[in-house]
């Protein structure tokens, strides 16, 4: 059985924030093989990780529309490793200081090996990883690294990999989140 999971990535916003406007409830629970439905990181690299262990997120989810009260980089990944898909998505703001989606990048191995979408402005990081992907495919015919390059665009701008709780050597604590709306 491998993951089915999705994840967004908050910067510039404060965990309280997140937690209040998304109806969430820190249980202060370690949640060390992120099993509970929802829970929380907060990276050394500035950025805050919310975890869902189903597919809550993608691109077009409601978190991504609620009324932050700091412009800030929100991104997020989904992974479906039972299906060999994963997309990576990154909001941006309009000039009226609208949240928008300004990039998608997907892969669906039953479209191909080398099935690649991408949809507006990604991010520079992008075309290296995409580069090294294809030059890997072309010497192993047998291994989906497409399935790799939108979760590795995440990890490129956030640090984190949903299948490496450890960042420069150390453990990346989460801690379950309990649902205030349905509680």
């Amino acid at each position: 059985m491998g993951f089915n999971a999705s994840y967004l990535a908050f910067h510039g916003v404060r965990r309280e924030e997140i937690l209040a406007l998304m109806e969430f409830e820190d249980t202060g629970i370690e949640d060390e093989a992120r099993e509970a439905d929802f829970s929380i990181a907060d990276m050394p690299t500035g950025w805050t990780i919310l975890w869902s262990s189903q597919c809550e997120y993608l691109p077009d989810s409601e978190p991504l529309h609620l009324p932050f009260r700091c412009r800030h980089s929100i991104v997020g990944c989904c992974v479906l490793e039972t299906t060999m898909m994963s997309i990576g998505f990154g909001y941006d703001y309009d000039d009226q200081g609208k949240m928008y989606n300004r990039w998608n990048i997907s892969h669906e191995a039953a479209k191909g090996h080398d099935n690649l979408e991408c949809i507006g402005t990604l991010p520079p990081e992008s075309r290296t990883i995409i580069e090294a992907a294809r030059a890997e495919a072309g010497t192993r015919t047998n291994v989906d690294v497409f399935f790799d390059i939108p979760v590795s665009v995440i990890e490129s701008l956030t640090g984190f990999r949903y299948d490496r709780p450890v960042y420069d050597g150390e453990e990346i604590v989460f801690t379950g989140l309990r649902s205030l709306a349905t509680a």
